[in-house]
């Protein structure tokens, strides 16, 4: 999983893959794919993400990339 923090933190602040694909203007599937399977975010969407759902977080934070091995 690319964004593990991502994914974190929208399980504790209760924000659903179908609110992150209303955010950035795609379909439920886009956004399954970059939250969940590792596609990546644009930056204009990420931005998004985090000034609509996480304001208090960086999006250093957010959109940490880890590798498959979960380094």
């Amino acid at each position: 999983m690319r964004y593990k923090n991502l994914n974190a933190e929208m399980g504790r602040n209760n924000v659903s893959v179908s609110m992150i694909a209303e955010t950035i203007d795609s379909t439920y599937d886009t956004a399954r794919k970059k939250v969940r399977a590792g596609s990546r975010f644009k930056l204009g969407e990420s931005m998004k993400v985090q000034k609509k759902h996480f304001p208090n977080l960086t999006l250093e934070y957010l959109f940490q990339e880890f590798d498959d091995g979960g380094n």
